[in-house]
Order: C-alpha cells, then sequence, then structure tokens
C-alpha cells in the first residue's frame, strides 16, 4: 500500500469548505496528458472505467454501475512526441475504483498534450476552451434537465492545466512571465463557463516539477532553472486564484491540490513509495500501455519500480498517489460529517 504520510506536506487551501469525495455523485475533468483517458461522449462510452453506457434523455451518457477492478487502458492514437503520452490507468481512473459500491459517475474531457487555450499557447489539440465547448454540448446544452444540474451540490468540476503551457511555451520560444496573465485570463473565462453552466465546486491542481523530469534535464541547466521558476510562478499565482475564488464566484468552492508538493515528496522519499529510480527512464516501457507488472531483462528494474514511465510523465504508482492525496485533500477541506468509507476498492499496488 503506498504510503499517505505526504498528506502534511501540503498546502491545502480550502476557502470555502468544499466536497468531499464520499459525497460526489458527479466528477468532470478537464486537463492534459496527466489526466486524459480518451472519453469521447460522442461514442457513447467512457473509458474512465472501462463500460459501455446507457443514452438517456437528449444525448446524455450516463454510466452503467462499476465493475469491481481497474481499467488500464488510453487512447494513444496521438502518441507522438513525450508530452504528449500518458500509462495505464491515470489518477481519475485510481479516483473512480478506490469505492467501486459508491454510485458515481465520472467524464473525463482531457486531452493529451492541451494547454489552456491554442490562441496563445498552440498544441495543436483540444484546449480547455474546447473542452468545456464539448462538456457544454454534451452535458448541457442537448437536455433540459441533465440529471448532474440536480445535483450541483455534489458535482465536482476538476481542472489541471500549466504543464503544457510552461512547456510549449518554451519549445515556441515564447517567454512565458509575458503570457500568463493572459492564459491565466483565459483559464478564469472557462471557469466562468462552466460556473455560468451550474458548477459550483471545483477541485484545481497546480503543476508538478517538470523542471525534475528526464527531458527537461537533458536540455541542461539554464533550461532546468527557467522551468523551476515558470512552474513557481504559475503555482504561486494558481494558489493566489484559488485564495480568491469564492469572492469572485459566490456560492461556489474551490479546493487547491498541491501536486507539486506531491512529486517532490515522493521523489525525496522514493523508497515510501516502493519506487527504485526517480531519475531515469528505461525506454523499452517507454509505449507498454497494458502491463503494470513487466519486468523485461533489458531494464534495471520493474516498470512501476520507477518514477518517470517516459521522459515526460510518471507511472501509475504516481497516479495512484495523486489519487490517493486527491480523496484526502477533498476530505480534509470538507464540512463533510461523513467518515470516510473503506478503501475497498481494487489496487493495483495491492498486488505486488
Amino acid at each position: 500500500m503506498l504510503a499517505l504520510s505526504f498528506l502534511s506536506f501540503f498546502t491545502l487551501v480550502p476557502i470555502v469548505r468544499g466536497l468531499a469525495f464520499n459525497d460526489i455523485t458527479f466528477i468532470f475533468s478537464f486537463g492534459d496528458s496527466y489526466t486524459a483517458d480518451g472519453y469521447q461522449p460522442a461514442l457513447g462510452y467512457s473509458p474512465v472505467t472501462g463500460q459501455t453506457s446507457t443514452t438517456t434523455s437528449g444525448g446524455l451518457k450516463e454510466l452503467e454501475p462499476r465493475r469491481p477492478g481497474i481499467t488500464c487502458w488510453n487512447d494513444h492514437r496521438a502518441l507522438g512526441a513525450d508530452l504528449e503520452r500518458t500509462t495505464f490507468a491515470d489518477w481519475l481512473q485510481f479516483l473512480a475504483h478506490i469505492d467501486p459500491d459508491t454510485a458515481n459517475s465520472f467524464y473525463d474531457f482531457a486531452t493529451q498534450g492541451a494547454s489552456v487555450t491554442n490562441a496563445i499557447v498552440n498544441t495543436g489539440v483540444s484546449s480547455f476552451v474546447d473542452q468545456v465547448t464539448t462538456f457544454e454540448k454534451y452535458f448541457v446544452e442537448p437536455v433540459n434537465s441533465p440529471p448532474w444540474k440536480s445535483q450541483t451540490a455534489t458535482t465536482l468540476f476538476s481542472v489541471w492545466f500549466g504543464i503544457n503551457d510552461i512547456g510549449y511555451s518554451y519549445l515556441h520560444g515564447q517567454i512565458f512571465p509575458e503570457i500568463i496573465d493572459s492564459v491565466l485570463a483565459t483559464y478564469d473565462d472557462q471557469i466562468q463557463r462552466l460556473y455560468a453552466d451550474g458548477a459550483r465546486n471545483f477541485l484545481i491542481n497546480n503543476v508538478p516539477p517538470t523542471d525534475r523530469t528526464p527531458l527537461v534535464v537533458t536540455y541542461g541547466a539554464a533550461t532546468v532553472a527557467l522551468f523551476e521558476t515558470n512552474v513557481a510562478l504559475w503555482n504561486l499565482r494558481i494558489a493566489a486564484y484559488v485564495a480568491a475564488f469564492s469572492t469572485k464566484y459566490p456560492g461556489a468552492t474551490a479546493t487547491l491540490f498541491d501536486a507539486n508538493t506531491l512529486f517532490n515528496t515522493i521523489l525525496a522519499t522514493p523508497s515510501t513509495y516502493k519506487i527504485a529510480d526517480t531519475t531515469s527512464v528505461c525506454s523499452a516501457y517507454s509505449t507498454v500501455t497494458d502491463q503494470p507488472f513487466l519486468y523485461l531483462p533489458s531494464c534495471q528494474w520493474p516498470l512501476q519500480a520507477y518514477f518517470w514511465h517516459n521522459t515526460y510523465h510518471p507511472t501509475w504508482p504516481v497516479h495512484q498517489a495523486v489519487a490517493d492525496g486527491i480523496v484526502l485533500t477533498l476530505s480534509t477541506s470538507s464540512t463533510s460529517t461523513k467518515r470516510m468509507r473503506k478503501r475497498s476498492g481494487h489496487r493495483l499496488d495491492d498486488q505486488h
């Protein structure tokens, strides 16, 4: 079992007390490859749990009851560079299986390689702006009373951007401090759209230390320092944004999940998380998508003993830790009187 001692390191910003994980009925997620699982509402299924779905009024897709077990599936049609890859179940998929008896639905609009807006940092894929448009197309506009609209108090909207805004702006030769105001203004515009649609509970993740990824390290010390500075700037601004959230959006809550501190904690104490290698990548694993416990003779360690699956993305144990941390963060930031349910869900880290 992965240790959860990292909670003490988190910088929690509960602001107005938010929604506890036990109380959630719907989760709508927006983000990049750290969140993406390939969900396409137009196809009528959700790879978050690997199941087909039934179609209700107006084309809204409802998940069927989840089966026990974790689904290790991802849409890898846009593999390309490491900036656009992820692996196995991501944190949202793990979150969906923490309690398989809970009657909640998870919908993931994240896209590999996404930025906040292609108008500023163009990555050529569905941005936050586009993802909100897709959400509205299938979950707001087609139906008079979509089920989640009657349960706004127990519906969570998770947002995780900034990784590609920093990474691709560097690749494009943009100076990040000069564009961050415009990026965050567009970020807030999308929050405002979701708020107008009825969203009242937000989980906002900050940017992990991409300056420590093997990809960025290969660019040299100056680039590492630049990424570290830009990540710190983004996270400072996001923390301030969350702190002022309830003033700008009456009746809404925002909880900050400190992914940056979590990643740094795991990197500092990897053995606590059964991780042996925090700096290198075994290229033989980089395209493996369905064998979480694979141990290839050409690699020094089993896949799950590496922190990095490829040069820009973590392995599934890190995603499991993110899911665990989010559950605890939501519990800490909530006034819910419910006790945490027993973690009865199927966990990959229980198998080895």
